[in-house]
C-alpha cells in the first residue's frame, strides 16, 4: 500500500502506513519488517525531495541485516541517489558504481545503476561516457517511466553538446511516451528543453506549441 501510494507520489500517506508499520514491528521485535521499513521509509523520503532525511533511514540498516545482503544492488543504487541529490558526487559515484559493477555481474536486467551512471557522468561533463551509459539503460528499461527519464537525458546531453537535431528527437520521444500516463513533470521537463531549443533557432511557432503543452498537461 505504501509503495503503491509513493509511485502516485501522495508521499505523506505513504508514510503514514509506513511509519505505523515500522512501529508495529518494533512492538512485535520483528527484525525483518523493521529492516523493511526503515528501507521503505529510506526512498519514500528520498523520491519526496528529502534525500538527508532518506539517507539516515537507509543507513539505519545493518550491513549484517537479511534485507541488507540480499537487496546490496539496489541499496548501493539508493544510497548513491541519496548522495547525489545532496551534490557530493564522489560518495554518489562509489555507491552507484558498487550498484553498477554488481548489475554487470549478476544481469538482474534492472536499468537503474546504467541510468544513474549516466546521470552522474554527465553532471561531471563526461557526456561521451553518459551517452554509453544512457543506451544501454535504454535496451533493458521495460518500465514507461524509466523510458523517458532515459530520453529526457539523453535530450539534455544533446543540447549540451549542441546536437539540437537530436535533443529535439529524444524530447519528442519523451513527450510521447510520457502522454500514455500520469508523467507531468516528465512533460515539462522534456517542453523546456524544446522551447529553449525553438527559441534558440527562433522557430516561434514551435515555441508557442510547448509552451501552450506545458500550460494544459
Amino acid at each position: 500500500m505504501a509503495q503503491a501510494l509513493a509511485v502516485k507520489e501522495d508521499f505523506p500517506k505513504a508514510l503514514e502506513i509506513e511509519f505505523k508499520a515500522l512501529h508495529l514491528s518494533q512492538e512485535l521485535e520483528d527484525e525483518l519488517h523493521i529492516s523493511l521499513s526503515f528501507f521503505w521509509i529510506g526512498l519514500i523520503y528520498l523520491y519526496s525531495g528529502e534525500a538527508e532525511t532518506g539517507l539516515n533511514y537507509l543507513h539505519k540498516l545493518k550491513p549484517s541485516d537479511e534485507i541488507y545482503q540480499k537487496n546490496l544492488e539496489l541499496l548501493y543504487a539508493h544510497f548513491g541517489l541519496c548522495y547525489s541529490k545532496l551534490n557530493k558526487i564522489d560518495s554518489a559515484l562509489f555507491f552507484i558504481k558498487k550498484s553498477y559493477d554488481l548489475e554487470v555481474k549478476e544481469d538482474n536486467r534492472w536499468c537503474g545503476p546504467y541510468f544513474w551512471m549516466a546521470s552522474i557522468k554527465a553532471s561531471m561533463g563526461k557526456y561521451s561516457e553518459a551517452l554509453n551509459y544512457y543506451r544501454a539503460s535504454e535496451k533493458i528499461a521495460f518500465v514507461i517511466k524509466d523510458s523517458i527519464d532515459i530520453y529526457n537525458g539523453m535530450a539534455h546531453i544533446f543540447q549540451e553538446i549542441n546536437l539540437p537535431d537530436s535533443s529535439i528527437y529524444y524530447s519528442k520521444k519523451a513527450i510521447a511516451e510520457a502522454q500514455t500516463g500520469p508523467f507531468a513533470s516528465q512533460i515539462m521537463e522534456a517542453c523546456n528543453s524544446l522551447v529553449e531549443i525553438y527559441k534558440s533557432q527562433q522557430k516561434i511557432d514551435s515555441v508557442s506549441k510547448y509552451e501552450e503543452l506545458m500550460t494544459i498537461i
